[in-house]
């Protein structure tokens, strides 16, 4: 397993980054996404690029109250983590967060998520 992290500025620039470290034509491809930013259309725009750039990655992402690259917390940035998984099958599912008396149930949620993800051969989630 190996991980890289970027700022997110350019398509360009991120896919230098792709190609320096080698990470173009791997199969097994997890990126995350950081983002204190929360304009939607933003976040959309960066996810498309670097979809372009490596569509055979499965693609999560957080909001933050801060980003951290290299032990540095910062604000209004993106960081895109690039991790490769040499022995790893990756699975990605979305469930909607349903309300349960007025709350978000996030046990239902969770529960859901394990019915769409948990094969017998399943180490870890996350």
């Amino acid at each position: 397993m190996i991980t890289k992290n970027i700022y997110y500025r350019s398509q360009n620039e991120f896919t230098q980054f792709i190609e320096d470290n080698s990470f173009q034509s791997e199969p097994n491809l997890l990126i995350q996404i950081f983002s204190s930013l929360l304009e939607k259309e933003l976040l959309e725009y960066i996810l498309d690029d670097i979809q372009q750039v490596v569509p055979q990655a499965k693609i999560i992402g957080a909001t933050t109250d801060g980003e951290i690259l290299e032990n540095i917390v910062s604000t209004d940035k993106v960081v895109v983590s690039v991790t490769s998984f040499q022995r790893a099958t990756l699975s990605v599912a979305m469930e909607t967060m349903e309300s349960k008396n007025g709350h978000p149930d996030s046990f239902l949620c969770g529960e859901r998520l394990a019915q769409k993800l948990v094969k017998p051969d399943t180490k870890a989630i996350f």
